[in-house]
């Protein structure tokens, strides 16, 4: 996928030899290329040790590489991908007036949009890799001896550096569990993902980690009324619509049931007035027919609204081939291409029928339901240890299944200390937005950048800023971000939100006649897979075997999300009783959602890690898609 890219030398003494350099950038820019239309930009410092690079759409370069390599040029230079606001030369301007070097934080808080740099100095021997505040242009790093490898997809980073691949004993039991990692991790123990608001320094040969931002939710709330909120809050949505919709011919809003995408649509009514019909929208699913589905509500609103609306359906068969072109791109690190196979195929569709940009919104407005303890918090986010799952007591080999439990219990404790102090809704959200956000559902934004412009409309640094000034009792449920929206345009309102995804029901795939039953039997089968050291393959076989239509479980149900199995939970909850006891039924309902994992999840989840392993760590996996 786009972004930077390169290897760092943390001894300038030992010169970088430029074929290899050379060699380096051509291999990662190689495995980040995915067949799509790229620009590749190269620059190499051989004297002191610095070979970057940055891959990007040729549709949208948006920020300018510098014009020279020759090193007796090479004084102080920004190389960035991805959107910065404001002016590129007043930007290295103050980064040299801030003196980034010695104090990234000054200058990095006051940088807008979304991006990863570096920055570099042959004079103060110092180099600087940032992410913006919700890394939303990813960055990988590995340390081999003396040299740092930085990417956009971990693959990238093994194949330049030939380096060795060790599980993580931390990180595979939470994608276990949670259905994604967790923080800095990755499935490589030597691998690091750098987190929304941090930064890396490289001085006198020694790498060092900072942060200069971290989200915290209702930190500065004092005495603003609900009202004076929701108005500065409907004025922040229609500036990030206004700064990020460019051509509205040539941008698309990503539009489902529900009312996050609403909030974007509602917000590009408002600033496109006169001129709204030049707006297009896009949704995908099984069938935009089905009362009630998502697909079939972003219908109801883009007819409405009489908008340029394309429908994308999505395909059950071949899931062999979409599923593993997906994950080999997301790097195993969530459970996204197993549930969502064919959605890399309708970003490709979406680029060919002209767009280079699309517009979507993750919640960041306050994550579903109040909560009264940092138990609660952590259940309502989806993050537990392994232990209390009893379906990967019996599939993992006891050995290992002791190890990974420990291990993620020791992950639980921290995350307990790092929201120590906080009230529990604010916890809630930080959780939500350190580790489901920036763990999960920027994995799915990872293969839309694959062929698109991807601007997430509801994260821009302005909302984020204003969030730490919302008190939690307006942010329960999305309330006043739903109160804005539906006042920016009444009309929303009267739309039903979706009660269904329209995605497929993969309990019941796994036990028809499907490509994914029959991909899911091959790998089962496949006795040679290193996969079997980690699990229990006769257990495996024996869970696949039990599933059936007639299990008491979701086969009518749709899509395995988080959400689906929250409000399967929710539904075995008398309302009466949440209305008379509201803090004894939320603990009930995260009680059973602590220990709530279908068996289907656990087969999706085992053919994502299993995909993974062949084709990285057992090297059986075959050749790399592109």
């Amino acid at each position: 996928m786009p972004g930077m890219f390169g290897v760092l030398n943390l001894n300038p003494t030992n010169q970088m030899p430029d074929d290899w350099a050379t060699d380096v950038l051509r291999t990662m820019a190689n495995d980040l290329s995915h067949g799509a239309k790229n620009v590749v930009s190269t620059c190499i410092g051989r004297s002191y040790g610095v070979a970057i690079g940055r891959i990007s759409l040729s549709s949208s370069v948006n920020c300018p590489w510098p014009d020279t390599t020759r090193e007796s040029q090479m004084h102080p230079k920004l190389f960035t991908h991805g959107v910065l606001f404001g002016s590129f030369t007043d930007i290295v301007s103050e980064a040299q007036q801030k003196d980034i070097f010695a104090k990234p934080e000054v200058f990095l808080r006051d940088l807008s949009g979304f991006y990863s740099l570096v920055m570099y100095s042959k004079e103060r021997e110092t180099v600087i890799i940032a992410v913006d505040r919700r890394a939303s242009e990813p960055i990988f790093y590995l340390q081999k001896k003396d040299l740092i490898f930085f990417a956009p997809e971990v693959k990238a980073l093994l194949s330049a550096s030939s380096h060795s691949i060790e599980l993580s004993t931390e990180a595979v039991p939470m994608f276990l569990s949670c259905g994604h990692l967790l923080g800095e991790q990755t499935l490589v123990s030597s691998v690091r993902r750098l987190s929304g608001g941090a930064y890396l320094r490289i001085q006198n040969g020694k790498l060092s980690q900072g942060s200069y931002w971290s989200f915290l939710p209702g930190s500065q709330s004092q005495n603003a009324t609900e009202d004076s909120l929701k108005e500065e809050l409907k004025d922040l949505l229609k500036q990030s619509v206004t700064k990020n919709i460019g051509d509205a011919c040539t941008t698309a809003i990503l539009l489902s049931g529900g009312v996050d995408s609403r909030g974007i649509l509602a917000s590009a009514l408002a600033v496109m007035e006169g001129h709204e019909h030049d707006l297009h929208t896009v949704s995908w699913g099984l069938d935009e027919t089905v009362t009630g589905s998502d697909p079939n509500i972003a219908r109801t609103i883009s007819d409405k609204f009489n908008l340029h609306h394309t429908f994308f359906p999505r395909l059950t068969a071949q899931y062999k081939d979409f599923f593993e072109e997906t994950n080999y791109i997301v790097d195993g690190l969530s459970d996204i291409a197993a549930f969502h196979p064919y959605e890399l195929t309708i970003m490709k569709k979406i680029s060919e029928c002209g767009y280079d940009r699309v517009l979507r919104g993750d919640e960041i407005f306050g994550w579903h339901e109040r909560v009264y303890t940092y138990s609660q918090a952590e259940t309502e986010v989806g993050l537990r240890s392994l232990g209390m799952l009893p379906f990967y007591s019996e599939v993992i080999q006891p050995k290992f299944y002791s190890l990974w439990s420990a291990a993620s219990d020791a992950i639980m404790v921290d995350i307990r200390s790092s929201i120590q102090g906080m009230e529990p809704n604010d916890a809630k959200d930080h959780l939500y937005f350190t580790h489901r956000l920036q763990g999960y559902l920027h994995t799915s934004a990872y293969y839309k950048q694959v062929y698109l412009d991807h601007r997430n409309v509801l994260l821009e640094d302005s909302i984020l800023e204003f969030l730490a000034r919302v008190p939690p009792q307006y942010r329960i449920d999305k309330g006043l971000f739903r109160k804005a929206v539906y006042e920016l345009n009444p009309l929303l309102s009267g739309i039903p939100i979706a009660n269904r995804t329209g995605y497929e029901n993969w309990a019941n795939e796994l036990v028809s006649s499907s490509s994914l039953r029959e991909y899911t039997q091959t790998q089962l089968n496949d006795t040679k897979s290193g996969i079997w050291e980690y699990f229990n393959r006769p257990a495996m076989v024996k869970l696949f075997n039990s599933l059936s239509l007639a299990t008491p479980s979701l086969a009518s149900q749709e899509e395995g999300s988080l959400e689906f199995v929250k409000n399967w939970i929710g539904g075995k909850t008398k309302e009466a009783l949440f209305a008379f006891a509201p803090r004894h039924t939320t603990e009930l309902r995260a009680k059973r959602l602590q220990s709530a994992l279908l068996p289907y999840h656990v087969i999706l989840r085992f053919l994502v890690f299993k995909n993974w392993h062949d084709r990285f760590v057992s090297q059986c996996g075959g050749p790399s898609l592109h």
